[in-house]
């Protein structure tokens, strides 16, 4: 059979990146050619890119590619990463329109059609996928959910999902995107910061077949986190790229302040400064002796098969000096991430985060001022022990995050703030606060109750003297 002949120029590129894929190539190409075929009349092609794939990824490539013309190959001679196989594959592709995808098969190619559909017939420049019933694990997929809400509130680009790889592109996009380690995750911003109209569509996700993920905590925590701020920046200070017919307006950035401009991007920034701090770099030194070394390992045998989590060993001997909370934090860690000075310390590390999120949110309630929530997380974050413990293996600052819980339960627990604005559920959050004295109590113990019981006790005492309905505790019960 004979290859078909593309010529110089052809409507339709899809660009699909592969690393040691061998399991999933054949079956993505084939879905792929067969979304192709559905719409007649346009001249289409294939970028697979080789990056670097040590098993027989390359060898099933220039089969497929010998049996159809559309297919062209990027070979990379050593793993570059997605980001870079992604950037020279759009460089490579001669389409007018252009689609991502990713090579472990979990993108449909089924639904190319319509979201090219979409996008010739809303005039937007770019139409996102968005993941409505995603096949990964849990943790990803709330790890996921916290990094879209963080990029959101800080780039505003408008995108639900902007971690699903198959999104649908014209041409003039391409000049918008920059060469970072990141840039998968950035698309959406880089384009609407450039004067682009995006567009959603739903897609369908499905469970990975064959292979293994290359996705580990660096790629998904640090490196975006670090590239957020320079994405921030780059977008505020480039210009929109503009028709000649004055078609395109300039993006919120350029006409006015959007939603993610001003005190709340300000805010946001801080918060991901701040969370930075706290993940970088945890496992740069060694365990501290006694108390690091001793609480990772009995997680680490907690976490072994056979395992037990709920008694507490060391060395195999029961070991019941702490409540278990914090080994259960410590061997789901090591079960998730491995055994390692970083899988140690992460808890520590969300519970600081965690907590400075809740401390900006009780400041918002009570105060409601932008500058007073800043002033709130530099002062907590700038303390020295604070940020210690943050970054060291211990209980204490688990116990920090669920006191702070429980005093942002109590604030919400108010049938109205201090404004005389009407708090949600109250009595919802009235039993949230008993729950996280239950799970500080499975931290360290009775201190959990010192703080919060007495925060409680004193409000319900003295709110009423300033009109000011107190908090709906359901005492008897949650005790």
């Amino acid at each position: 059979m004979a290859k078909p002949s593309l010529g110089n120029a052809c409507h339709i590129s899809i660009v699909v990146p592969f690393h040691n894929e061998e399991e999933n190539v054949e079956p993505v190409l084939d879905h792929c050619l067969l979304a192709l075929s559905s719409m007649p009349g346009k001249r289409c092609e294939i970028i697979a890119i080789n990056d670097g794939s040590t098993d027989r990824t390359g060898e099933i490539l220039r089969k497929i590619s010998e049996r159809d013309g559309r297919v062209r190959i990027l070979a990379f001679s050593r793993n570059c990463g997605q980001a870079p196989a992604l950037y020279h594959g759009l460089r490579m592709a001669r389409g007018e329109i252009l689609v991502t995808l990713d090579g472990d098969g979990q993108n449909n190619p089924g639904d190319i059609p319509a979201m090219i559909e979409r996008l010739e017939s809303s005039g937007a420049d770019l139409v996102s996928g968005v993941r409505v019933d995603r096949r990964d694990s849990r943790l990803r997929r709330w790890m996921s959910r916290l990094a879209n809400r963080i990029r959101r509130s800080i780039l505003d680009d408008g995108v639900t999902d902007s971690g699903c790889a198959l999104k649908v592109f014209r041409r003039s996009v391409v000049d918008s995107l920059i060469p970072i380690r990141t840039l998968y995750s950035f698309i959406p911003a880089l384009a609407k910061a450039a004067g682009n109209r995006i567009e959603e569509c739903p897609v369908d996700h499905r469970e990975r077949q064959g292979g293994q993920t290359h996705y580990g905590l660096r790629v998904m925590l640090w490196r975006p986190a670090l590239d957020l701020l320079g994405v921030w920046w780059f977008s505020r200070r480039r210009f929109p790229i503009l028709e000649t017919s004055g078609e395109k307006s300039p993006p919120d950035s350029e006409t006015g302040r959007g939603r993610g401009s001003g005190s709340g991007v300000k805010t946001a920034m801080l918060l991901t400064g701040l969370s930075i701090v706290f993940l970088t770099q945890l496992g740069s030194y060694p365990l501290l002796e006694p108390d690091e070394g001793r609480y990772a390992e009995i997680g680490r045998e907690m976490a072994e098969p056979g395992g037990d989590w709920i008694v507490p060993s060391l060395n195999g001997i029961p070991h019941f000096q702490k409540p278990p909370m914090i080994y259960w934090f410590t061997a789901i860690s090591q079960k998730v991430f491995g055994a390692s000075e970083i899988a140690a310390r992460l808890p520590s590390a969300l519970s600081a985060i965690a907590t400075l999120f809740l401390t900006l949110g009780i400041a918002r309630r009570l105060f409601q001022d932008r500058v007073v929530e800043r002033y709130a997380l530099i002062i907590l974050a700038s303390s020295p022990l604070f940020l210690f413990l943050g970054r060291t293996l211990t209980p204490d600052m688990h116990l920090t995050f669920w006191i702070t819980a429980s005093i942002f339960c109590l604030v919400r627990s108010r049938p109205e703030n201090l404004f005389g604005e009407p708090n949600h559920r109250p009595l919802f959050w009235g039993w949230m606060f008993f729950l996280c004295l239950g799970l500080g109590f499975l931290t360290k113990g009775p201190m959990a109750f010192v703080i919060p019981l007495s925060a409680a006790i004193g409000s319900s005492i003295s709110l009423r003297r300033y009109g000011i309905a107190k908090p709906r505790l359901p005492w008897m019960a949650g005790i």
